[in-house]
């Protein structure tokens, strides 16, 4: 939890930093509004059926979804955004590494291992979604619980990567001291709807702050 409020500190102080996060919030912020938008769509059919015939419909079913998407959309956020968590949140990890810590790795990966790496975390987003789906009757719990893993692996992602460290090898950051805590405070934001979106540059900084600090005292491998 420590280096998650560090994060938040961080961006506190550091405005010019906030130009390497509004690119990436707007491509987040967008995702939120298409899943609205899908919700819209895909949803209020259904709920209109399960709605009795002297129900104001549109009202109901339009109720329904929007609260249903206030739970949900953090979680679908973040599982959408953690195939490209490195391309969204890379610059402002490095940059954020280089003034907090005075230096920054920068291992080059090849094509082959990234493109591994995404079909990997494809494959995670996909067991996870089943998963919060398969405990949805747990409300929001399931999606805290949810976000809060992803979370930690996910925005910790772009500075394993730096070091030459991709997926499943990132989940090595679930044995750093501190990630645990990491985690359920990700997963309680992700209650939050629309701040999650917005407290997303501190966590990545927050996340980088914990793999540093937290690699220094292991032996890589």
């Amino acid at each position: 939890m420590k280096s998650l409020l560090r994060g938040f500190a961080y961006m506190s102080r550091r405005p010019k930093l906030w130009v390497y996060a509004w690119g990436p919030l707007i491509v987040t912020g967008l995702l939120y509004v298409g899943l609205l938008v899908v919700a819209q769509i895909s949803l209020i059919p259904l709920v209109d059926k399960l709605t009795p015939s002297h129900v104001s419909m549109p009202i109901i079913g339009g109720i329904a979804v929007f609260l249903l998407w206030l739970v949900a959309a953090n979680f679908f956020i973040i599982a959408i955004t953690s195939l490209f968590s490195g391309l969204l949140w890379g610059r402002l990890s490095v940059t954020a590494e280089k003034d907090i810590f005075g230096d920054a790795p920068d291992a080059r990966l090849g094509c082959l291992p990234q493109v591994k790496d995404t079909l990997l975390r494809l494959v995670q987003a996909f067991v996870f979604v089943v998963a919060v789906i398969a405990f949805a009757w747990l409300g929001p719990i399931a999606g805290a619980a949810a976000s809060g893993i992803l979370g930690v692996i996910e925005f910790s992602a772009p500075a394993y990567a730096r070091r030459g460290f991709l997926y499943p090898a990132q989940l090595r950051v679930w044995k750093l001291p501190g990630a645990f805590g990491f985690g359920i405070g990700a997963g309680l934001l992700s209650l939050l709807p629309f701040v999650f979106v917005l407290t997303m540059p501190a966590l990545v900084v927050g996340a980088t702050i914990l793999c540093r600090e937290g690699e220094a005292n292991q032996t890589l491998p």
